[in-house]
């Protein structure tokens, strides 16, 4: 499978050194499945800074975060994924 920025949510599980995305979102919830043990997942906006990153506690490893507030994002990276898919929950700012 590939990356899928369409629709809501927008579901990540191909790592890129490149910006996934150019557009300015907020983040309202995250969701991070089939993590393992000590895997990594990391999602920061374009230029690099880290909005977002968990370490996987077990196996099948599942967590989900939402926030009162959103979380700004100017672009998209995700240049750590030890394993799993990660779900972004999403809303796009024109």
């Amino acid at each position: 499978m590939a990356n899928v920025i369409t629709g809501n949510p927008w579901i990540i599980d191909t790592v890129s050194a490149v910006s996934i995305t150019a557009e300015i979102f907020n983040l309202w919830a995250v969701r991070w499945v089939s993590g393992s043990t000590a895997d990594v997942a990391t999602i920061q906006q374009a230029d690099g800074i880290v909005k977002w990153e968990s370490i996987g506690a077990a196996a099948n490893n599942v967590e989900a975060q939402t926030f009162k507030r959103p979380i700004k994002f100017n672009g998209l990276l995700v240049p750590t994924l030890g394993a799993g898919k990660v779900y972004l929950y999403v809303e796009k700012l024109h």
